[in-house]
């Protein structure tokens, strides 16, 4: 007679004494059992599964900093979280000393920066690492979290070598679908555009908002008849960091 399996025993060992033991019918029973126990078990694991291969990240070997693998993106949202969706080749400035070029976009969602590498898409895991990225006619920068200001993560700096420099932080939201209403149509998830907002950078550790093109006038403290003539003949939007690179471009030419 074998002899009866202990509570830490191997559970195949549970499995033979009860085949053994139990008549046909028994066994029937015992096979549903099991089968509902291990749908109960492998179900959640399945979720969490891919939940983790959505939102994580996967460490990669890689020169750059190491990296994220990222999950293609299931198509229910409208909208779209990158800067550009096609990814375009950029050059990425690292470590002081090294630059790697490699298909780029910006994902302003999540606040990085995306590459292709081996035919998989990564994040870069290590961003403040990043001295700055060149993506055609654009450059970013990073920015750590600091008590200064409210400014961090990948910022676009109008132009990289003259300071002061104007920097805009972009963003997209995402919004979870709604009902319609009395008179409306209900919305899908969806990713929107948010508004820009726009930074004086004086230096590296000067950094302050926008609040408005006097307001810029006034943080520089020179020429300000000079330049709130020309914000007024210009229409200067504090919105627009094209146009708000325009009247600092006119401050460095009275500078000169």
């Amino acid at each position: 007679m074998q002899p009866l399996a202990k509570e830490n025993d191997n559970p195949y060992i549970l499995t033979s004494l009860i085949k053994s033991l139990c008549c046909v019918k028994y066994q029937r029973i015992y096979y549903h059992l099991m089968n509902g126990y291990l749908k109960i078990l492998f179900l959640p694991l399945l979720y969490l599964t891919f939940f983790y291969s959505s939102a994580q990240t996967i460490n990669c070997n890689n020169e750059l900093f190491g990296g994220g693998l990222k999950s293609p993106d299931i198509e229910y949202f409208e909208g779209s979280r990158y800067l550009y969706d096609d990814f375009k080749m950029g050059k990425v400035y690292y470590n002081d000393s090294k630059m790697i070029q490699l298909p780029l976009r910006l994902n302003l969602h999540n606040d990085e920066f995306e590459f292709i590498k081996n035919d998989s898409i990564y994040a870069f895991a290590m961003a403040g690492n990043i001295d700055r990225v060149v993506l055609e006619d654009e450059v970013f920068i990073y920015l750590e979290e600091n008590e200064m200001t409210d400014l961090s993560g990948f910022v676009k700096v109008w132009t990289p070598e003259l300071y002061p420099t104007i920097l805009t932080k972009m963003k997209k939201d995402f919004f979870k679908k709604s009902t319609g209403r009395a008179f409306g149509f209900p919305k899908p998830d969806r990713f929107v555009r948010g508004t820009d907002k726009h930074y004086l950078m004086m230096s590296n550790t000067e950094i302050s908002r926008i609040i408005s093109a006097k307001d810029l006038i006034e943080n520089l403290d020179q020429h300000s008849s000079e330049l709130l003539e020309f914000a007024r003949e210009e229409k200067i939007s504090k919105g627009k960091g094209d146009e708000l690179t325009k009247l600092l471009s006119h401050y460095h030419k009275l500078e000169n």
